[in-house]
């Protein structure tokens, strides 16, 4: 099938064919002109060296397409030898091969003799999607990349999706970059459908080759219709396509343009990097910075430099966050002020259980058997292992929560949020359940000390707690908004109330104890089956006991049970945490209950987990 694309410029309309087996029979059509016709084509392209026919109008001119082929020497020599063929003002100069091969080959066209008749045969994936749209070209300098150059429209650009099959994988993924940022800038629902579509794209299935091809140059044919020469300063700019070339460009030009970073992988990493500071300024959230960043690990694109020392731009960025708004959090996250002797400093914390975030469909958020229906192993979380490289804790109201994960995961989860993210920790736990605790609205007597504290989906019906007979998901939240019994109340110190969802019961959680701070905690005394907290119950070799609970509200140690709503306690031979109960755990459940009975490996489907921000370390 063919896809003929109309670009429209001040200066010229050109069009631009996709279409397979299209690239000979333009150039036997173009041999019937009778005039002189210049062939620049890469050695690599054998596919078409094969079947070029020579004669006396023809002049095939084969090089070694790479950056370093864009310089002023190559440029002196390639017009020198055009000179000497006799080149002429109604000739027409073809490029074939890949971005490097065409941006010389533009420029070569527009200088020589002030401008000759120019065709572009791309035949990479990178220079199909990119380079070959637009009329840029350049060649580079030891300042920069590109800094000489046109604009200057081809005449006509052939595109054979097939000249594909002789690419590596690595040349692929390369130009799989330009086609992911074009819809980062432009097209969020192009966006989706590469997320979901993007093996079929790299393994060179024809629909969807061609479509990701149709797609990424009518993006860039939009902004180069608007602003062909980069002169505006608006959202229509053309400077909107260098997301990621910004720092990709330099890095290329640190590494002096050899091949150990191909230019694909430079604007990936120069992608991430523009997203984090992105993320940083709160131009987009966390989630949206980590679904970029972790859709390029999953193509197999690098995301980071180690050369690149971005820590004052971060630390800049993180002052300016900061700075803007000290209980600022991000989104989905709430501000909890301690208040407490139990030694942490403020954090922010997910207000809702994490869920399992990958852009499957429109809500963003998917639950397990929304994951089975759309076949697991088709996207690498076989044996159910939820999340590795390719899903991304949110806190959100959608979705169910993401549980059948063991404590590592947990924590590498939430850390690869980047920096400042981690696992909630046992005293930042406590931090809320204090807080908690001492609010009127969290207690079924609207008062503290009186009836109850909310338990929660803890499996039982009364005062404390409901049924929801499994685990609650976003509607279930929403409709349950009315019910105080699974959503608490904290306060911080401007007195501004804020909630925090399922901190007790739905999910028992994944707490971070054996940490650093936590270093006297070796052995339990504490029986195998559930059992009433007390100050004096559980005797550990753990200085203070209030590590695991505390008691604000000032009832009689010897009355304060899970009658109040507490939770119980369960002891282990392993110091590996979770807390809050479960939607299984009846009156075990609660905002102090505390479980050691699994091992770090465990993996229940009662088990999740909830991650924290910190402006500082532990």
């Amino acid at each position: 099938m063919k896809n003929i694309i109309q670009i429209k410029t001040q200066n010229k309309n050109y069009s631009i064919v996709v279409e397979e087996n299209s690239i000979i029979p333009f150039i036997k059509i173009e041999k019937k002109s009778k005039k002189k016709i210049f062939i620049i084509i890469d050695k690599k392209v054998k596919y078409i060296l094969k079947k070029l026919e020579i004669n006396k109008n023809i002049n095939i001119i084969k090089i070694n397409g790479s950056e370093k082929i864009k310089s002023i020497n190559y440029y002196w020599k390639i017009i020198s030898l055009l000179l000497k063929l006799k080149i002429d003002r109604s000739s027409t100069l073809i490029a074939i091969g890949g971005g490097t091969v065409g941006d010389l080959s533009s420029f070569v066209a527009s200088t020589i003799l002030r401008g000759i008749r120019f065709v572009l045969v791309p035949t990479t994936l990178l220079s199909q999607v990119d380079s070959s749209i637009g009329g840029k070209n350049g060649i580079n300098t030891p300042n920069g990349k590109n800094l000489i150059g046109t604009f200057f429209q081809p005449d006509k650009v052939i595109i054979d999706p097939k000249v594909l099959y002789s690419l590596s994988k690595r040349e692929l993924k390369s130009g799989y970059a330009e086609i992911l940022k074009h819809s980062l800038i432009n097209d969020k629902a192009f966006y989706k459908w590469l997320i979901k579509c993007h093996r079929n794209i790299l393994d060179l299935d024809k629909k969807y080759i061609t479509k990701a091809i149709v797609k990424s140059i009518r993006i860039k044919a939009k902004f180069v219709h608007l602003d062909e020469k980069e002169t505006l300063i608006n959202p229509s700019s053309r400077a909107m396509l260098n997301f990621g070339h910004t720092f990709g460009h330099a890095l290329e030009t640190m590494n002096n343009y050899n091949t150990t970073l191909t230019h694909g992988e430079a604007i990936s990493i120069g992608m991430a990097f523009a997203a984090k500071i992105s993320y940083k300024i709160k131009n987009i959230t966390e989630f949206e910075y980590n679904k970029i960043v972790g859709h390029l690990k999953i193509i197999g694109l690098p995301h980071h430099d180690k050369r690149i020392n971005s820590n004052n731009v971060e630390s800049d960025c993180s002052r300016s966050f900061a700075t803007y708004n000290p209980r600022s959090c991000p989104q989905g996250y709430i501000h909890v002020d301690t208040g407490s002797n139990i030694g942490v400093s403020d954090f922010c914390v997910m207000k809702h259980e994490a869920r399992a975030w990958l852009d499957l469909d429109a809500d963003n958020f998917v639950d397990v058997s929304e994951i089975d229906s759309d076949g697991c192993a088709d996207i690498g979380c076989a044996n159910k292992n939820w999340g590795l490289d390719v899903f991304s804790p949110g806190s959100t109201s959608e979705g169910t929560p993401w549980r059948m994960i063991n404590l590592d995961n947990a924590k590498a989860e939430c850390r690869s949020l980047g920096e400042h993210f981690d696992l909630i920790s046992n005293r930042e736990w406590m931090a809320i359940a204090q807080n908690i605790e001492k609010q009127d609205q969290n207690w079924s007597g609207s008062l503290v000390g009186s009836g109850c504290l909310f338990r929660g989906n803890n499996g039982v019906d009364d005062a404390c707690g409901y049924n929801f007979d499994g685990i609650h998901s976003g509607p279930i939240a929403v409709r349950e908004l009315e019910s105080t019994t699974f959503v608490h109340t904290l306060v911080d110190l401007s007195l501004e109330s804020h909630e925090i969802y399922d901190f007790s019961g739905n999910l028992a959680e994944w707490v971070n104890f054996k940490n650093e701070k936590d270093t006297s905690v070796t052995t339990f005394n504490c029986p195998d089956s559930w059992s009433e907290i007390s100050i004096n119950f559980c005797q550990a070799q753990i200085n203070p006991i209030d590590y695991l609970f505390l008691n604000p509200a000032g009832i009689a140690n010897s009355l304060y049970n899970s009658d109040f709503g507490l939770g119980k306690i369960e002891g282990g031979s392993d110091i590996y945490l979770v807390r809050g109960g479960s939607h299984l755990y009846g009156a075990a459940a609660g905002i102090y209950s505390a479980s050691f009975a699994q091992t770090k490996e465990t993996a229940r489907a009662d088990i999740g987990f909830r991650c924290v921000f910190r402006r500082s370390s532990l």
